[in-house]
């Protein structure tokens, strides 16, 4: 998702009395480094293939497995956000049910999905970098 300029303007207008042009908020836009946002929040995640026999989270392998949703026979990825874990996905979350996925399917979804956590959190900070600078010129 990108950051729309005509939405940001409105919004700087409306919420904070903006009083620049489109123009202000296309400049204050390009004026900001993404790829440098973005480097440094993908950094922050770590992907791996549990091998389903370590704790996860100070629980032994048996909880994880009473969860309800565990097919036999598939992987699971883990999501990590600065160390901590996040995610434990048994499943395929892209097909209904509870459908289990190779080491390639499990590793392409949990990518997709920390790509989408990515976009969404440096379309954030941004924002909220061009209000900064549109708001205290």
């Amino acid at each position: 998702m990108a950051i729309n300029a005509l939405q940001l303007f409105a919004e700087a207008r409306n919420t904070y009395g903006f009083t620049g042009t489109l123009a202000d908020v296309q400049a204050a836009l390009a004026a900001v480094d993404s790829t440098v946002l973005e480097q440094a929040e993908r950094a922050r995640y770590r992907i791996e293939i549990w091998d389903e026999v370590s704790p996860l989270a100070g629980q032994p392998p048996e909880y994880w497995r009473q969860r309800g949703d565990w097919p036999e026979g598939g992987k699971v990825y883990l999501i990590y956000v600065d160390d901590n874990l996040r995610i434990v996905q048994p499943h395929d979350p892209e097909q209904a049910g509870f459908v289990p996925m190779d080491e390639a399917a499990a590793l392409a979804r949990a990518q997709t999905y920390v790509s989408h956590l990515v976009e969404q959190a440096v379309d954030e900070k941004v924002k909220e970098q061009v209000l900064i600078n549109l708001l205290t010129q």
